[in-house]
């Protein structure tokens, strides 16, 4: 929600929310936000982090630090 100002499921029912959390792969946050342009590794990071298989997700959080490393490099450039 941090960075599109909305959550990426909204069901009719609370039911439906919970629903599409375990079962929908999450929007991109471009498709969120159509307004604003996201660099294709931020989108990466957090579909990373968003994954509904526990195994694709970061597995510490340093390699979650690294990769906001790695991407503040490029956005440096």
């Amino acid at each position: 929600k941090a960075l599109t100002g909305q959550p990426p499921f909204i069901g009719a029912t609370a039911l439906e929310t919970l629903s599409l959390h375990a079962k929908s792969p999450p929007p991109l946050l471009s498709d969120a936000r159509q307004d604003t342009e996201f660099p294709m590794e931020l989108e990466g990071i957090v579909s990373q982090c968003l994954s509904k298989t526990p195994d694709d997700r970061f597995q510490i959080m340093d390699q979650l630090a690294k990769a906001f490393d790695e991407l503040e490099d490029l956005l440096e450039v």
